[in-house]
C-alpha cells in the first residue's frame, strides 16, 4: 500500500478473463459487479483497471454502449463502494508479487466510486 487510495501492485496484475481487450473487459466486469455479492479475482481485475487503464467514467461509458439502458453508472458506483454484504470467503489466486490485502482494495475501489460525486 503506497498511500491513501493507491495499490503498490504493479500492472501486470492484471489477469483478463476474455479475450475482448482491456476495455470491454472492463465494461463487462462493471456490468456484473457485486451480482453475486462474491468477492473474486473480478474485482481486483477491476481495480487494477481502475488503477492502470481506465476512469470510472469511462468505463461506464464503454458499459452504456454494451449494455445499454440495462446498465447505471449511479449502481455501478454504488456497487463499488458496498462491502458490507459481500461474502470474502472464496480465496482469490494471486500472481507471484500481486498480491493486495482486501482492506487495500476496499478503500481504493470506495475513493474511486466517489472521485467526481464527492468534494
Amino acid at each position: 500500500f503506497a498511500g491513501a487510495g493507491r495499490l503498490a501492485a504493479p500492472s501486470t496484475c492484471v489477469v483478463i478473463h476474455a479475450p475482448v481487450g482491456y476495455r470491454r473487459s472492463a465494461a463487462r466486469s462493471a456490468f456484473f459487479v457485486r451480482g453475486l455479492s462474491l468477492w473474486d479475482a473480478s474485482d481486483l481485475d477491476l481495480c487494477f483497471l481502475i488503477r492502470d487503464h481506465f476512469s470510472i467514467q469511462r468505463i461506464s461509458r464503454e458499459a452504456q454502449r454494451l449494455f445499454g439502458d440495462s446498465f447505471s453508472d449511479r449502481l455501478f458506483r454504488g456497487q463499488l463502494a458496498y462491502h458490507k454484504d459481500i461474502d470474502y470467503a472464496e480465496e482469490v489466486d494471486y500472481m507471484p508479487g500481486c498480491a493486495v490485502a482486501a482492506e487495500t482494495v476496499k478503500a481504493f475501489l470506495i475513493d474511486r466510486a466517489l472521485e467526481g460525486v464527492v468534494d
